[in-house]
């Protein structure tokens, strides 16, 4: 048995990743298929609320904050228009890859094995060109994959995280749970910011954690706090760093997220894996045998560096948008950068994300031998399949053994 979360940042420039990752839920529909195994995937975003970003939701919007979102996309294709006056209408994002909307009538997963599924149709719609209709699943699960663009741009994919693995959450809870006693789990972060789980709102007003706007010279709120507050940073020189997490006060510490999936892995003997689409540059290398991760490139070829004007796009560049401005809205440099890109043009280093799933490592096989438990890809690539394929390789049967406790 496998249960996937896939936590999906819903914030502004996200239409292009979220079609490519509908599209990758054909090949991991296919992937799961072929492992026989008995699946259930929820979907959530990455908006936990924030008091900066209520007075701007739109009518009828509810933040998930970890909770399932159930229906196709083209039901709540409201959600694709963004903020501000000149917002731009993302609908497309969801149109492409829903054009024949499917979804579970009554769960708040799409669930599925080799010879049954919980949706009401069967598949209707080729949406790779390759001439073979998808399944329903991979249907179901590319309608519901696109969130929208009119969520909270202070992400918070950890916290949503962890608050959709809650036993305590109603969906976690009766005869049909998605969590489940004796399944693996399998994670999905997909977003191009930091992480900024808040861990309280006086941390929004903290100026201390303010980068200068380079119009007034004085501090102001931009999404750089959330760097600011979630990173210490040693400056090489030249503009490039090295960093880490902090567990100051201001964000949820790092602990709250790896210590709940140890439990869930040690003291609950549940194999956990996590597959992060993140602002990394592109894999070179992935090993040629399973779980096919990378081995080249990727996060290991992370540089955390600020802007510079060769960054700023040429889009960008035409509005008068400088690399200054860049700075102040993020706090630091792009860690990938792909400006011809049909995802993301470019997506900001993932530090606090990328400890969590590297705190993974140290699951063992049945044998004793050490397994692959995170892998981490490109946001700004133009194909998730790589990320997927890795996810799907990464599963075993849970007759693995894990370490002991310690």
């Amino acid at each position: 048995m496998l249960d996937v979360l896939v936590v999906v940042d819903n914030s502004s420039a996200m239409a292009g990743a979220q079609r490519t990752l509908a599209l990758s839920m054909i090949q991991l529909d296919q992937q799961l298929r072929a492992l026989e195994a008995d699946v259930q995937v929820m979907f959530t975003t990455t908006d936990m609320d924030n008091q900066f970003c209520a007075p701007f939701q739109p009518a009828g919007y509810e933040p998930a904050m970890g909770s399932p979102v159930t229906t196709a996309c083209t039901d709540r294709i409201q959600d694709f228009v963004g903020l501000g006056a000149e917002a731009p209408n993302e609908a497309e994002a969801c149109t492409a890859v829903c054009p024949e909307p499917l979804a579970p009538n009554l769960d708040l997963f799409v669930a599925f094995n080799s010879e049954v599924h919980n949706l009401p149709a069967e598949g209707s719609v080729d949406l790779d060109g390759d001439g073979t209709l998808e399944t329903a699943t991979a249907q179901a699960l590319a309608c519901m994959a696109p969130m929208g663009v009119n969520g909270c741009g202070f992400e918070s994919p950890l916290e949503a995280m962890l608050q959709a693995l809650n036993p305590e959450a109603t969906w976690n809870l009766g005869p049909r749970p998605f969590v489940r006693d004796g399944a693996a789990l399998g994670i999905v972060l997909v977003t191009n910011e930091v992480d900024c789980s808040v861990r309280t709102p006086a941390m929004m007003t903290n100026t201390d954690l303010y980068a200068t706007d380079p119009d007034t010279g004085m501090p102001a709120l931009s999404s750089a706090l959330c760097w600011n507050a979630g990173v210490d940073c040693v400056d090489r020189g030249g503009g490039v760093y090295d960093c880490d997490p902090t567990d100051a006060e201001h964000l949820q510490p790092i602990d709250r997220y790896s210590a709940y999936l140890d439990y869930l892995s040690q003291d609950q003997d549940k194999p956990v894996f996590m597959l992060g689409l993140l602002g990394v540059p592109t894999v070179t290398e992935h090993n040629a045998d399973p779980p096919f991760q990378p081995i080249a490139g990727g996060k290991d070829g992370l540089v955390v560096r600020d802007w510079t004007e060769d960054d700023v796009l040429p889009a960008d560049a035409k509005a008068g948008v400088s690399a200054a401005d860049l700075q102040f809205n993020y706090g630091i440099g792009p860690g990938c950068s792909r400006p011809q890109s049909t995802s993301v043009a470019q997506a900001i280093p993932p530090i606090r994300s990328l400890e969590v799933c590297s705190r993974l490592e140290g699951q063992v096989d049945d044998v004793g031998n050490a397994l692959t438990t995170c892998c981490v890809e490109s946001i700004c690539d133009d194909d998730y399949t790589s990320g997927m394929r890795c996810l799907a390789g990464m599963i075993v049967d849970d007759t693995m053994t894990l370490p002991p406790k310690g």
